[in-house]
Parts: structure tokens; C-alpha cells; sequence
């Protein structure tokens, strides 16, 4: 008798790819430590690669396609949830890039997709040409919502724990090695 394997449905994740005005790149630390880093980071002095963009599962009962509204409302939620970064509720960040995206007059590009293991990562990118984001989201505001629920010694602990604006060099040396290749 022949057994057959069901295949493992593949999980989409998205996120956003931030690019400053300045030509810089928003990082998320994710939590490994109880003790999040050290302030003020230096880009330059950091040297673990535990630097994330923020991104997170598109919920499994929504078909989706690339680009669609499905993907790109998780980038804005998961963005949310992991910087505190509003794009629907900031009303400057809402007119800018929220209510114009709704309308059809801005595209949230595809940067990169990329494989792990069973999941799929598509990154878009989001230009903040005028430094919107900056200036409504000081760093020392962020702050990560959503916590770490597996079990594991830190259970409970934000899923990222510090952030930081770096550049393309800088990134490509902290960045996660499955995510150095949104920097290349």
C-alpha cells in the first residue's frame, strides 16, 4: 500500500522594508536576552545579527496573492505591533500613506521574497521620503506589543526589544542572515 504525505501548507509572512529620507533603514532587535541592549546603540559597534525588519504571519484563512490588500494590511499591522508605528491611526502617517495606498495612488512595492523552511517573506517596501515616520516615531517611543507566546525562557518578553536607523553597510552586517539579502 502507497502512503501519501500531505504537504506542509506554506505560511506567507510580510513586512515592511522602511527607507528613510536619510537613506536609512529601520531595525528591530529581536528579544534574546531578558536585558534588552545597551543605550544608545551605535550601528557601527553592534555586531550580533539579531536585527530584524518587522514582519509577522498573514492570517492562513485569507487566500493570498502578491501585493494583494491581505498582504499588505499584516505589513501594517505587524508594523504596528512591533514598533508601535501607525499608519491608520497617526492621522500624518494616515494621509501620507494609508489613505493614499486605499485610493490606488500609492503602490507598497514588492523588494524581496525569500524562503524559510516552510514559510515564504515577502518584503515591501515602504520610501518615507519626507521623514514622516521620524518624526512621528522618535526611536525612544517605539515600543513592541506583541510578546513571545512559545515556550521558551522568555515567554512573555516582547518579540523585539530595541530599535535603531541605520544604513545599508550597517544592515548588512547586523541584519539577520536570512534578511541580508534585502540589503543587497
Amino acid at each position: 500500500m502507497k502512503v501519501l504525505h500531505k504537504a506542509a501548507k506554506q505560511q506567507i509572512s510580510c513586512g515592511f522594508l522602511i527607507f528613510s529620507e536619510k537613506k536609512h533603514y529601520l531595525l528591530c532587535h529581536t528579544t534574546c536576552h531578558k536585558t534588552p541592549p545597551k543605550q544608545p546603540l551605535i550601528p557601527s559597534q553592534l555586531s550580533e545579527e539579531k536585527w530584524t525588519i518587522p514582519k509577522g504571519l498573514v492570517d492562513e484563512s485569507i487566500p493570498t496573492q502578491v501585493g494583494d490588500a491581505a498582504e499588505i494590511e499584516t505589513a501594517i499591522r505587524e508594523l504596528k505591533e512591533e514598533t508601535g508605528i501607525d499608519l491608520k491611526g497617526n492621522e500624518v502617517l494616515r494621509k501620507e500613506f494609508y489613505e493614499k495606498w486605499e485610493r490606488g495612488e500609492l503602490r507598497f512595492n514588492l523588494h524581496t521574497e525569500y524562503k524559510i523552511k516552510t514559510k515564504i517573506v515577502r518584503v515591501y517596501l515602504l520610501d518615507d521620503e519626507k521623514g514622516l515616520i521620524k518624526s512621528q516615531y522618535p526611536l525612544h517611543d517605539m515600543k513592541c506589543s506583541s510578546f513571545i507566546d512559545i515556550d521558551h525562557p522568555l515567554k512573555g518578553y516582547p518579540e523585539v526589544d530595541a530599535f535603531l536607523w541605520c544604513t545599508k553597510a550597517e544592515a548588512l552586517k547586523i541584519a539577520l542572515k536570512s534578511q541580508k539579502v534585502l540589503f543587497k
